[in-house]
């Protein structure tokens, strides 16, 4: 037989009267079997990530109870509750919770174990149990840490803003219509199995280019501080190169006797238009 003295809540004016005793009665019955909400930290949650819906979390409530001593005592960790994912349709921001966070956990006026993923249809509940920590659903993400991924909207600027704190990257699209990338010392990958297309008035490339496919210029091109240069010479196949007027490939020469004089300098086939003809390559000033 053990010796531990156990006290109820009952108070000295809990029975004095019928209203205190009534009163007393109908606490007791709530407090029992009615459970509306409670602060949480997770125990562990399903991690499905980008791979299924969302899971399922257990936690244990932070607030613990107490005896008619007033001492509080350890809580249970209520198991397998459905957690809270910002979603709409098929579109959602996937946040599975993490062992330590903080939610809030709410418990359903009836038994809804028959609600699930991909059912919409209303069901019948499931037994006769209310408010019972059996149907908790938790939301998560209160008192939490300060995040090192985030997805920052501000309202304040405007400004959408994705980043990562341990990379140093951040994605930005600022009220101005700009756009940035920011990264550390990591890479920027655009990988499409078809085409990548950039479209606009101008596009700037403020830094060394290597192109190690072939590359295709429909336009002109110009140096913008002198003529074109290059090193390594050119290889063309199927069209005429033409640098100042003349073609490299079928000019003539002026001023030709046979025998081992040298000729005078190539006969120029007049202006050439900016944009060069099919097949050809537009060089204008450029030293080959």
């Amino acid at each position: 037989m053990s010796s531990n003295t156990v006290k109820g809540s009952k108070k000295l004016t809990s029975a004095n009267s019928p209203a205190n005793a009534l009163s007393f009665f109908v606490e007791q019955s709530i407090w029992a079997g009615v459970n509306t909400a409670e602060v949480v930290a997770i125990d562990e949650a399903g991690q499905s990530g980008t791979e299924g819906p969302a899971g399922h979390a257990s936690a244990t409530p932070l607030v613990c109870p107490v005896d008619g001593f007033n001492r509080t005592l350890p809580p249970a960790s209520i198991p397998k509750m459905p957690f809270y994912r910002p979603q709409a349709g098929k579109a959602a921001i996937v946040m599975d919770p993490q062992p330590g966070d903080k939610g809030v956990a709410v418990f359903m006026k009836r038994d809804s174990s028959g609600v699930a993923t991909g059912k919409n249809a209303p069901v019948p509940p499931g037994s006769f149990r209310r408010f019972d920590q059996a149907d908790g659903f938790l939301f998560n993400g209160f008192l939490g840490e300060t995040p090192e991924i985030w997805l920052h909207l501000n309202p304040a600027s405007g400004d959408i803003s994705l980043s990562t704190k341990a990379a140093n990257v951040e994605i930005s699209c600022r009220e101005s219509g700009n756009i940035e990338i920011r990264t550390g010392s990591g890479n920027v990958n655009v990988i499409g199995s078809g085409r990548v297309t950039l479209e606009a008035p101008q596009i700037v490339l403020d830094g060394n280019a290597r192109v190690t496919g072939n590359l295709t210029v429909e336009g002109v091109s110009r140096g913008a501080a002198g003529p074109m240069r290059t090193r390594g010479g050119i290889e063309n196949t199927g069209g005429a190169i033409i640098s100042n007027a003349v073609s490299l490939d079928s000019h003539t020469h002026s001023g030709v006797e046979q025998g081992g004089g040298e000729s005078q300098g190539p006969v120029g086939g007049g202006e050439v238009e900016d944009t060069p003809g099919p097949g050809e390559m537009g060089y204008n000033a450029v030293e080959i």
